[in-house]
Formats: C-alpha cells, structure tokens, sequence
C-alpha cells in the first residue's frame, strides 16, 4: 500500500469533531512529542560537548541522520529504485532519518555542515519520489538546511532544484514548487535580514554570468 493511501485512509477513518469540542491528542502522539523534544535536547548537549568532534566521537550520529538517505537516493541513482525501495520497506526508518536530519541540522557545529552538503544529491533524488510524503518531508528538510548554511543549500537550489520547475514530469515539477513555497516562507527566514526572494535572483544571475 502506497505512503499516499495509508495518509488518505487515516484521515477517511479520522471522527469528526464539533468546532467548540477542545482538541485531545492521542496518548501515542504525545509520548513521541515529549520523546523527539527529549532527543532534540539531548543532541543540542551532544553537540556543545563534542563541537566539531562529534561525529568522530559519535558515528551512530552521522549514521542516525544519512545512512537510510543515502542507501535509499544514492547519489547519481534512479529515483524509481529507491522509491520501490520505500515501498517494500514501509519507508518509516527514512522519514524518521530526514525528521532527525531537521532536528539535528540546527544544533550542529560549523564545521560538521560540509558533512551535510554530501546528501543534497540524495535529498534532490528524493524531492522528485512519486511519493508525496516524501516529497514534502525532503521540502521540510531541504528548507532547514537553507536557513542553516543559506549560501551553500541556495546555490544547489538555483541550479540543481529550480529547474525542476519546468520539467517534464509532475512529481519533479511538484517536489520543486514544494520546496520553493517552503523556501520562500517568511517564517524560514524570520531570523535572518536577507530577503530569501532576492537571494534566489542574485544567485541565479550569478549562475547565468558563468554559464
């Protein structure tokens, strides 16, 4: 069964709810909230304790956040193999990989994020996924990585992502519109004095004068 089936049916099969009834969260989804908060705090330590070491010091770190990314989008592979990937193996271990990918990205050293550019060619892979679910997972990640290294992620999303947008198939013009609404929101660059809309139009006139 297909990621966007499983999503369709839950909501299907979802009680309604008045609009004056107080919303309760499930037992489950509080749990995992409390549980990823805990994570979140807990890497924030590893990351002061260890700076720059902390992938040295700590492996499972690095392979918490892009072992299952790079094994299911291996750089320069197909996206239909990995996607059949994910459907054999329920894809859960990859969205939770990209979720602690988005979790992490921020408490890390400086010097730990040329680490992170080696899995923009998997998550580009994966923003073109025929599912939808993943395309909107790998946005969400792709838009955090921006807000933490702007130059380096902008600069793979002018010339690798924004072409997309005109490309022939749905899935890769839809993964790219996704990512730019999430890049373009205000939100992702609340803390930042640069106008996202006009970083993209000064990398992209950069880019042309080299082509």
């Amino acid at each position: 069964m297909s990621f966007n089936k499983v999503i369709a049916g839950a909501v299907a099969t979802a009680p309604l709810r008045h609009k004056d009834e107080p919303i309760t969260e499930v037992p489950e989804v509080s749990a995992s909230r409390i549980m990823r908060r805990g994570g979140v705090a807990a890497f924030k330590q590893l990351s002061t304790l260890f700076r720059s070491e902390l992938f040295t010091q700590l492996p499972k770190v690095w392979q918490c956040i892009s072992e299952e990314l790079v094994q299911t989008y291996p750089p320069g592979n197909d996206v239909k193999t990995g996607d059949n990937r994910l459907a054999a193996e329920s894809g859960q271990n990859f969205l939770d990989t990209l979720t602690a990918l988005r979790d992490i990205l921020p408490t890390l050293d400086p010097a730990l994020l040329s680490h992170i550019n080696t899995l923009f060619p998997s998550l580009l892979l994966g923003l073109q996924s025929r599912y939808a679910v993943v395309r909107q997972a790998v946005a969400k990640c792709f838009a955090v990585a921006s807000n933490i290294m702007t130059e380096v992620a902008m600069l793979f999303l002018v010339e690798q992502i924004i072409p997309l947008v005109d490309d022939a198939a749905l899935e890769n013009r839809q993964g790219a519109i996704e990512l730019l609404f999430r890049e373009l929101s205000p939100c992702n660059y609340a803390k930042q004095e640069a106008d996202p809309l006009q970083m993209l139009l000064i990398l992209y006139k950069s880019r042309r004068s080299h082509m």
